[in-house]
C-alpha cells in the first residue's frame, strides 16, 4: 500500500512504497505527472487532492494501489458537523447533505481504499444514493474556504 507524507500547507509530497515483492514502480500522481522510483518526491503544482496510483510489478505479478493525496490543503481541527451534515448516517441507501449556512459546495465521496466515487459542486438537500456503491464505509468530504471538512458514512 502507498504511503504518503506532507509537510503541512505544502505542495510538495514524499511518497513511502510500502509494498512487498515489487521489482518494478511505476507513480501515477493524478496531475499528469509520473515515477518510476520506488520512493519518489513530487511538488503539485497547484494545491489540493489527487488520486494517486502506485502500480507495483515483479517476476509474476502486479498490483496497483490508489490512495487520495491533499496536497498543500489545510487540515482542519474543526468538527465536520459544524459546516455540514449529511443524514441518516448510518443508511441503508441514500442520504441527504445539509449544507448548514452554503447553498451549495464542493463534494467529494471516496472509498475507504482511495477510490474517488462523486466529486462535484452539489446543492444543499441533495440526495445522494450509495446503493450504486454497495454496502460498506466511505469518506465525504466538504471543501470550502480551502479546508477539507470529512464525515465518515456507512451504507448498511
Amino acid at each position: 500500500m502507498p504511503y504518503y507524507i506532507i509537510n503541512k500547507n505544502s505542495t510538495t509530497v514524499k511518497f513511502q512504497n510500502k509494498s512487498f515483492w515489487g521489482t518494478k514502480y511505476h507513480w501515477d500522481f493524478g496531475d499528469g505527472m509520473v515515477s518510476v522510483e520506488k520512493n519518489p518526491e513530487h511538488t503539485y503544482a497547484v494545491a489540493g487532492n489527487y488520486p494517486v496510483a502506485l502500480t507495483v510489478q515483479n517476476w509474476c505479478s502486479a498490483k496497483t494501489y490508489t490512495q487520495n493525496v491533499a496536497a498543500g490543503v489545510s487540515a482542519v481541527n474543526e468538527p465536520a458537523s459544524t459546516v455540514f451534515s449529511a443524514f441518516p448516517n448510518p443508511t441503508s441507501g441514500a442520504f441527504t447533505l445539509d449544507l448548514k449556512n452554503e447553498g451549495a459546495a464542493q463534494v467529494r465521496l471516496t472509498s475507504l481504499d482511495g477510490r474517488m466515487l462523486l466529486d462535484r459542486q452539489l446543492a444543499d438537500g441533495t440526495q445522494i444514493d450509495l446503493n450504486q456503491y454497495g454496502k460498506g464505509v466511505y469518506l465525504l468530504q466538504l471543501i470550502a474556504n480551502g479546508r477539507i471538512y470529512t464525515e465518515k458514512m456507512v451504507n448498511q
